[in-house]
């Protein structure tokens, strides 16, 4: 939730809580259910901001990877959900 935050906060605070707001409204995935729905997320992201969503995730993702302490892999190919699937992997044999 705090690479979440950290990521969404590139659009102040008030966005912030529009985006979650946003989110609930159309996914009906409350905020602290995020983590576990990030299908949810980008869908809701792509919906408000259709292509300029990727600024956003990117800067999610790489929130992600500084609060694991891992070093990001830039993947173009690979989707927002499958970039946090990997940090959370990479994590994880890390530790």
């Amino acid at each position: 939730m705090e690479a979440l935050d950290q990521g969404l906060l590139t659009l102040g605070e008030s966005g912030m809580k529009a985006i979650y707001f946003h989110i609930q409204n159309v996914t009906s995935v409350k905020r602290e259910d995020i983590p576990d729905n990030l299908e949810a997320l980008q869908k809701g992201l792509e919906k408000i901001f259709g292509e300029g969503a990727k600024v956003i995730e990117t800067a999610i993702v790489r929130s992600l990877y500084k609060k694991l302490g891992i070093q990001p892999k830039e993947d173009k190919d690979k989707s927002f959900v499958e970039k946090i699937n990997d940090a959370l992997k990479a994590a994880t044999i890390k530790s």
